[in-house]
């Protein structure tokens, strides 16, 4: 029996919902679930905990359970006796955090919808309670142990709301996948009209410079209007030695959340080979020392300012490069700040097309969330962008005109910015998507988004098979913020990592530093070049709004 990739990407979308969960410390003593009753409309059905107790031990389908046999084939038992088993390695202290937050609260309560106490009512508060005792104990944080902590006697499982959800999550991933295909084909058609591309280097290989690295550690104490800095910019400079052709172009790179300024590592180091200058900021109000900080209780969460801030800490970082320039023989005369690309990834990808002239919609926004938290449970990118809606009233410009180009890797834009938004970028983009990212989904946030884009130099790359992560270096052991499972990467992050080398070389020399000779790689037929069975790649210049949508109706239309 073969699984439809939407199917396994919806359960994969479900786990990354349970790793946000979390709850309160207060050793509150469970009173522990004996029965789960599932409930379809009028129908309901009892089944002690320990006959499933005994199926998670043993495999076999015993008492009342053994009646429902039929209903699930053997790779759905299977599946079901994984889940109740699988073991998520969260320390309490991080669950409570977690729990108690925003972005917490929101998803328990979607949760609670469908999981219920005696009463019928939402499970929130008993979630909070159980997850936490799950955590603590011996057995640690699994369905079953969730089941065995659940502070009431019966647990009830909405089946109708639980199959809503699921429904929805599917249906999301397959308009995507579909969307995807809409892309390839695409890019199928661009490749006919494309120029040659078999004499073009190979940009995924180093180029000939060496590099000095440079830290410097900054301090923005600026007011503008009345929004105030004070803000530390740790930075990493990396300068390529001994140009031949002139100054260097600069880029700005941006990390995601929960992230650091070594995450896109090997590019920023791939770039200085290729010649040119990189200027790496950590954004310490959302790095993960900040939310290592918040999950050990001893720090608050990112604020949504977090959404000026960013932006802002790459201007300032190009206000100290252009000091360095006049004042410091590392750079005097070795710097071009007249050819500055930014390159982000997730918040970062906000971060840059907000460099870039994209405008933040606060009218988007308010519709597409209520009371902080989003309307939809369906995309989790949501969660953070609601807490953005925060900041109407504060008026701060975040476009800055020396950026002369963007990458944006697994941006969030839908609703931060909307279309009215993102139609005010200015400057040539590169947008990057990954299909199997569940974080940000394409769909949503890069493919539809992409075609808001007004700007003629526009180019959209899909990898499929990758996910939210695969970009990025893996974590050193111990360094992780958020516990991840390892598959989080994708099939191979060597061949995205790849990617990302050769089309950032591309785009910069291209657009960030002028050069008309690297146009020809940003093509279909160039990407099809680099691409791995593995994880494909596409790469195309437009895609209307009218095919996305189509493929995406296409997969309502064959329910």
């Amino acid at each position: 029996m073969s699984r439809s990739p939407a199917l396994g990407r919806s359960r994969q979308l479900l786990v990354s919902c349970g790793l946000s969960l979390a709850a309160t410390v207060a050793a509150i003593p469970a009173l522990g679930a004996e029965v789960m009753t599932i409930a379809y409309g009028p129908l309901e059905v009892s089944v002690p905990l320990a006959e499933l107790e005994n199926y998670a031990r043993t495999g076999k389908l015993t008492g009342e359970l053994s009646r429902y046999r039929g209903l699930l084939s053997p790779e759905q038992q299977a599946d079901l006796r994984q889940a109740l088993n699988q073991r998520v390695d969260m320390s309490p202290t991080l669950v409570s955090q977690i729990a108690y937050s925003k972005t917490g609260d929101a998803v328990l309560k979607r949760l609670g919808a469908f999981i219920k106490s005696k009463d019928a009512s939402n499970g929130l508060t008993a979630l909070r309670a159980t997850v936490v005792q799950a955590a603590a104990s011996s057995e640690g944080l699994t369905l079953l142990n969730l089941m065995r902590k659940f502070p009431t006697r019966e647990i009830q499982v909405d089946v109708a709301s639980g199959v809503k959800l699921a429904t929805e999550v599917t249906t999301l991933l397959a308009q995507g996948d579909r969307m995807v295909l809409a892309v390839e084909a695409e890019a199928q058609r661009e490749m006919s009209q494309d120029a040659p591309v078999q004499s073009l280097a190979d940009l995924r290989q180093s180029g000939p410079y060496r590099w000095d690295t440079y830290r410097l550690d900054l301090k923005d104490e600026r007011t503008l209007g009345d929004f105030a800095r004070n803000r530390q910019i740790p930075l990493d400079i990396y300068m390529p030695q001994g140009l031949k052709d002139g100054p260097a172009s600069v880029v700005l790179f941006s990390h995601g959340i929960a992230s650091d300024r070594n995450s896109l590592l090997y590019l920023a180091k791939h770039l200085a080979s290729h010649g040119i200058a990189i200027a790496v900021p950590e954004h310490v109000g959302s790095n993960d020392a900040k939310f290592q900080q918040f999950f050990d209780g001893v720090g608050d969460p990112p604020e949504p300012r977090e959404a000026i801030d960013r932006p802002l800490d790459l201007s300032f970082v190009l206000d100290h490069l252009t000091q360095l320039a006049q004042t410091d023989s590392r750079f005097r005369g070795k710097i071009n700040l007249d050819q500055v690309t930014a390159i982000g990834q997730s918040f970062g990808g906000y971060t840059v097309l907000a460099l870039g002239g994209a405008e933040l919609n606060f009218s988007s926004l308010n519709q597409a969330c209520v009371a902080g938290e989003p309307r939809s449970f369906l995309n989790i990118s949501l969660l953070l962008q609601c807490r953005i809606a925060e900041l109407k009233g504060i008026s701060v410009k975040l476009a800055d005109p020396r950026v002369k180009a963007v990458m944006a890797i697994n941006p969030l834009t839908s609703q931060v910015f909307s279309q009215a938004g993102l139609e005010k970028v200015a400057v040539p983009t590169l947008v990057v998507a990954s299909s199997g990212d569940f974080i940000v989904p394409p769909s949503e946030e890069q493919l539809r988004p992409f075609t808001w884009l007004k700007v003629p130099q526009r180019y959209l790359a899909v990898m499929r098979n990758a996910t939210h992560f695969s970009v990025l270096e893996p974590p050193a052991p111990g360094d992780k913020a958020l516990p991840l499972p390892a598959n989080l990467g994708g099939p191979d992050v060597k061949l995205t990592q790849g990617y990302m080398a050769a089309l950032s070389v591309a785009f910069v020399k291209c657009h960030g530093a002028g050069d008309p000779a690297f146009e020809p790689y940003l093509s279909a037929s160039y990407a099809r070049r680099l691409s791995q069975p593995a994880v494909p790649l596409s790469l195309v210049k437009r895609i209307s709004a009218d095919e996305l949508e189509r493929a995406a109706k296409a997969v309502a239309g064959s329910d």
